[in-house]
């Protein structure tokens, strides 16, 4: 008997190994394979059922495949989606040399410069894949930031990075997704708009409303927003942040907006916060340091200043 319930424990206790192997390969939110269309293309079934391989290489390449046939792999988008959820890191340039590519790409189409450093995965891919398919993974792509939970934060970025990588045809999708109910679609929207490379004004009075958010992750990625468009109106409530108490990573967003604005009237608010902040300069980023990212400001807003002046003596 003792035997038997020593063998049923270890049963149980392979299949639950197989299960998590499987979830860490597959990610929760790749659909089961039974459930790819029968009536599609055998080349886009095939390197559907590709997605589902143990090696991350073969699923990472599989999905770039379906991404270069563009609209012809809408029936992928649900499966690629689900590869989002794929954080298995590709850090090996040997393994898949022109991968290179695809990450550079990824990186350019967006400001996610960490794509090229920390978010080699299988799961940046899969967003540079769903980019390519373009206008018809938008609607997707909002309704799987629709999650009640930040279990899978990595996802939730990835998602972001894909609707970003769209570009302007997924803007209005993503400012409306800024009055969204689910603080996390509110966030995964305001994020997606500060990687963006559109830059659209109507995106400004949405997100400075988001800066007073209930939610922390939605105001930060709301000030990082702002600080990219280059829309006076970010102004004042810019200074606002500053003048009084916030989170440091907001904070930070709005220095660096008020920088970018090259706004000569905010250098003494700017000064004194980068005096109450004493964090080395020496730091790669100004990421949620506000004293790094105030003194670049100034440093910014200085050499506008000295370069207009330039201009001017040489007129």
């Amino acid at each position: 008997m003792f035997m038997r319930i020593k063998i049923l424990i270890l049963v149980v206790f392979t299949v639950s190994a197989i299960s998590g192997c499987a979830s860490f390969f597959y990610g929760p939110g790749l659909p089961k394979m039974n459930t790819i269309p029968q009536d599609i293309s055998q080349d886009i079934r095939r390197e559907i059922e590709r997605l589902y391989s143990k090696k991350p290489l073969e699923r990472a390449q599989a999905a770039i495949r379906l991404g270069e046939m563009g609209e012809r792999a809408e029936d992928a988008i649900p499966f690629l989606i689900g590869i989002l959820y794929d954080g298995r890191p590709l850090y090996r340039p040997e393994d898949w040399p022109e991968g290179e590519i695809y990450f550079e790409k990824i990186s350019r189409l967006t400001k996610d410069k960490r794509i090229n450093v920390t978010r080699r995965s299988v799961g940046s891919i899969g967003a540079l894949a769903l980019s390519m398919i373009g206008e018809e993974a938008i609607g997707p792509l909002m309704e799987a930031l629709d999650v009640k939970t930040l279990t899978y934060v990595h996802y939730l970025h990835d998602v972001a990075t894909a609707l970003a990588a769209i570009g302007a045809p997924a803007t209005d999708s993503l400012i409306a997704a800024l009055y969204h109910k689910n603080p996390v679609v509110r966030s995964g929207a305001a994020e997606a708009l500060y990687m963006s490379e559109d830059k659209d004004p109507r995106a400004v009075m949405p997100l400075i409303a988001r800066l007073k958010d209930q939610d922390l992750a939605v105001r930060i990625w709301a000030a990082y927003a702002l600080s990219q468009l280059g829309d006076s109106r970010a102004i004042k409530p810019f200074e606002e942040i500053l003048s009084g108490y916030s989170f440091p990573c907001v904070e930070a967003a709005a220095a660096e907006g008020l920088g970018n604005l090259n706004s000569m009237d905010s250098l003494v608010l700017l000064s004194k916060r980068a005096a109450g902040y004493p964090e080395s300069s020496s730091a790669e980023n100004s990421w949620c340091y506000p004293g790094i990212a105030a003194r670049r400001a100034i440093d910014q807003i200085i050499g506008a200043l000295h370069g207009n002046n330039n201009q001017n003596t040489s007129h």
